[in-house]
């Protein structure tokens, strides 16, 4: 082999070596470049996600206030109104089915309107959602107490012990027998 085909293929090779390389330098900057986006694309989505979640948050926080009013309201109509303090509480329970209290009140104003089918319906909710909480057992072995039913009052009374802590420090029902 003579030396000018040595040199013309080792330039050939100099030459796709240095194309390869700046070929490669071009793929590296546009990787670059899409990996810069990626972290603009991923920061938008993070911060669509959060103004969706802080939007549902206060949309929660405004039903549960709206509902908690009409709950207070409804203790207004206790004495005068019953059915009226009934309706507020179901409007509430409409709005924001979640909130504390609720169907322990709801459960007080059956049992007022001698609805005792409803007003266990009611504490018996009261504990579903809440039932690390003493005031749906209490109730609900008042109400067990008032209708007579000893063994629903030592039910109530076993299940408050099983699931609320220090529930004998903070159970609150006299026995009427």
């Amino acid at each position: 082999m003579s030396p000018n085909i040595f040199e013309s293929y080792s330039l050939l090779v100099t030459i796709i070596a240095t194309l390869f390389a700046i070929f490669s330098i071009a793929l590296t900057y546009i990787g670059y470049i899409k990996y810069r986006q990626v972290d603009k694309v991923v920061q938008n989505k993070l911060n669509k996600e959060m103004d969706s979640f802080i939007n549902l948050l206060q949309d929660e926080l405004y039903n549960l206030q709206n509902a908690n009013a009409k709950i207070q309201a409804s203790y207004d109509y206790f004495n005068t109104d019953i059915d009226k303090a009934i309706s507020l509480l179901v409007s509430a329970s409409e709005i924001s089915p979640k909130a504390y209290n609720l169907f322990n009140t709801l459960g007080y104003a059956y049992s007022k309107k001698k609805d005792f089918n409803s007003a266990k319906l009611m504490f018996q909710r009261a504990i579903e959602l809440h039932p690390h909480s003493i005031q749906g057992y209490n109730d609900m072995a008042n109400l067990c107490d008032e209708l007579d039913d000893n063994n629903g009052y030592t039910h109530f009374y076993n299940l408050a012990l099983k699931n609320v802590p220090n529930a004998e420090k903070q159970w609150q029902l006299v026995k009427k027998s």
